[in-house]
């Protein structure tokens, strides 16, 4: 009786992308017209681990249905680690057709499969704003034919004003941008690609694999140029009456190495943005910001809403006057013997006054003191100025 050996064949998935990972078997029908309604088909496959799935003709794996052959799902058991066992696969598929005697097929393949490791890069830019994340990954193997790759990205936005926002993107390259705007929130991130490889000598073997990259970023809105200007100004008074990270008045020499750290680098991130080079500036702005707050610790709440295009324009930028300082003499701003001075440069702006190394205040305690009209810039220190005392006045 005549077999069907010159027309078997098959053709395996090995398949982990899935939730149930598998192994799945094709026969292609190359048989002589009909014989495929009449067919039956069993598979058993050993697996790297040595244990085997025996097929059952009283449950055929292979069978006509809805006009073709259906494909055979078997288990795919996974290493020790989750992933693909590599190693020897045995499979054997016997075929059952009436008028012909059983044929058997056996394919054997050496499995060497380890998946790559993803590169995914999150690029965030506060200023612009744009925030996006690149897949950067080269997903090529070799010993494999060029891969079919489908990515599946997700971000969740907590929030957009009260509301949790899921976006989703298919290309290596994912703007998570909503309604074209960007927030100051939490964005989760989470790359599912799936990737389907061919053997490139054993064209028969398919491995398909699902690799997941879970990521975060946590974008803040910016303080203005403005605000910026304000907080070195403060800063600068706390160094100068010696509070600055929790110091206390000590008549020592003022070091003004942090001030002028933050002043540099304030500098630089109005330059940069200025000429249109955002990248890195998000970084320069956190350092700043810890050298403004002290402590070194960026402590930020989402405000939840969109963040605009940054402004570095001049501007934005109020900048206080210039110092004044001076040793009393009968010729100086305030004269020996004088109390009384009105400073225009000053008006619209607070002002703090340091009478020989000594920070002034305004409540009168029995001591030296002094009062400050900021909408007339009048001025008057107690008691009065005498000649040989450093004053520092500044306005913030």
């Amino acid at each position: 009786m005549a077999n069907l050996s010159a027309y078997i064949d098959f053709s395996i998935v090995i398949d982990k992308s899935v939730e149930t990972p598998a192994i799945r078997l094709t026969d292609p029908n190359n048989y002589p017209s009909g014989v495929g309604l009449y067919l039956t088909g069993v598979f058993s496959i050993t697996q790297p681990d040595g244990l085997s799935i025996t097929g059952d003709f009283d449950d055929p794996d292979i069978y006509w249905e809805d006009g073709a052959l259906v494909v055979a799902v078997k288990e795919l058991r996974l290493s020790t680690e989750d992933e693909i066992q590599n190693g020897i696969y045995t499979i054997t598929y016997m075929l059952h057709v009436t008028g012909y005697s059983d044929t058997v097929l056996t394919k054997t393949i050496d499995l060497s499969y380890t998946p790559v490791t993803q590169a995914v890069t999150n690029l965030t830019d506060v200023f612009t704003p744009v925030f996006y994340t690149l897949d950067g990954t080269t997903y090529t193997l070799e010993g494999y034919n060029t891969p079919t790759i489908t990515r599946a990205w997700e971000a969740i936005i907590k929030y957009v004003g009260s509301t949790i926002v899921t976006l989703t993107g298919s290309s290596s390259l994912f703007t998570m941008s909503y309604n074209g705007l960007y927030y100051d929130a939490n964005y989760a991130i989470t790359l599912e690609t799936t990737l389907t490889y061919v053997i490139t000598d054993d064209t028969w073997v398919t491995v398909k694999d699902l690799l997941t990259s879970t990521s975060s970023i946590d974008p803040y809105t910016p303080p203005t140029l403005a605000e910026l200007a304000a907080s070195l100004r403060a800063m600068r008074l706390s160094i100068e009456d010696g509070t600055y990270c929790g110091g206390s008045n000590c008549g020592c020499d003022i070091d003004y190495t942090p001030f002028n750290d933050a002043q540099n680098l304030y500098d630089l991130i109005k330059a940069n943005g200025q000429a249109g080079q955002t990248v890195g500036l998000n970084s320069q702005m956190e350092q700043l910001r810890k050298l403004l707050n002290c402590s070194g610790i960026l402590d930020q709440d989402h405000t939840y809403a969109y963040i605009p295009a940054y402004s570095f324009s001049d501007t934005s930028v109020s900048t206080a006057p210039t110092p004044i300082e001076f040793l009393v003499s009968d010729t100086s701003f305030i004269p020996n013997g004088n109390s009384s001075v009105t400073i225009t440069a000053f008006i619209g702006y607070n002002l703090f006054f340091i009478r020989a190394h000594t920070p002034q205040s305004t409540v009168n305690e029995g001591g030296d003191y002094y009062s400050w009209d900021k909408d007339t810039g009048a001025f008057t220190c107690y008691d009065a100025a005498f000649t040989g005392q450093l004053f520092q006045l500044y306005a913030y």
